[in-house]
């Protein structure tokens, strides 16, 4: 959701590793820009992976919840 969210996670959370890339992408945007890079980035990979799970766990930092809800809207467009 983030610049320093990506890295938090990134260097924090074990077991996920954010590529730099993706984490520079985030780097100087606005809160709106980088919540629509964030929703963007993630429907990439529910895109990916829907055809081989049968659900999703989402989970969003700092109680964005309107970033939840567009992300279920979206993969009810799936």
């Amino acid at each position: 959701m983030s610049y320093r969210n990506a890295q938090f996670i990134n260097n924090e959370v074990p077991g996920i590793d954010i590529d730099i890339e993706t984490i520079e992408k985030f780097r100087d945007r606005s809160r709106e820009e980088a919540e629509k890079l964030g929703i963007e980035i993630t429907m990439d990979i529910i895109k990916e992976v829907y055809p081989h799970v049968a659900g999703f766990y989402l989970m969003t930092p700092l109680k964005r919840t309107g970033v939840i809800c567009e992300l279920i809207k979206k993969i009810k467009e799936i």
